[in-house]
């Protein structure tokens, strides 16, 4: 009878947990496939300014971005065949000292929306993690962190991305699978017209 509990109780928290997961087909309301226009609208509407276009509109440029209180210092979204493919969110801590913290509560408030994600922190000596010099090694280019929702996931239509750059910006990108994968198969055949 345990063994029976204890099977029911693993299988409704997992259940719980996978219908908790909310599918990753957007990014401030803003769903992947979107026209230049729609996504312009769309962040208008949550009081971005829009800066600027490329010359063929498939990247745009936005400023005053807010993410649950979080002031974007850049932000984008690049397009594949007229449709919105991917958008990028970069944020910095006010102190160079707090860019963990500032890392770790974003982090926590996307697992609060999408699950767990899979986290990744990679050090080269002589730095390691706990030292306490974790924000020099990823400036000196010797730690990387980052933490990814939806990649492996074939269930996933997207995923996001959040990782640590060497300038301690966070950098926040969301991804349409299907539409980023396009879009590479594009770039690598206009590359290869170039020869």
């Amino acid at each position: 009878m345990k063994q029976f509990l204890l099977v029911l109780f693993l299988c409704t928290a997992l259940q719980a947990k996978s219908q908790s997961t909310k599918p990753i087909t957007s990014f401030l309301g803003v769903k992947f496939g979107s026209t230049p226009a729609q996504v312009i609208a769309g962040l208008k509407a949550k009081g971005a300014v829009f800066i600027k276009a490329s010359s063929k509109a498939d990247f745009l440029i936005f400023d005053n971005i807010k993410l649950g209180g979080r002031k974007t210092t850049h932000s984008f979204v690049s397009f594949s065949n007229g449709k919105a493919a991917q958008a990028g969110f970069i944020f910095k801590a006010e102190l160079e000292a707090k860019t963990l913290d500032y890392y770790n509560d974003l982090v926590a408030d996307i697992a609060g929306v999408y699950g767990e994600g899979t986290v990744t922190k990679e050090f080269k000596p002589p730095y390691e993690d706990g030292d306490g010099y974790e924000v020099t090694a990823i400036s000196t280019g010797k730690a990387d962190f980052k933490t990814l929702w939806g990649l492996e996931d074939e269930q996933q239509p997207g995923s996001v991305m959040v990782i640590i750059t060497d300038n301690l910006s966070i950098m926040l990108t969301y991804q349409d699978k299907s539409l980023m994968a396009l879009k590479s198969q594009q770039d690598k055949k206009k590359s290869n017209a170039d020869f």
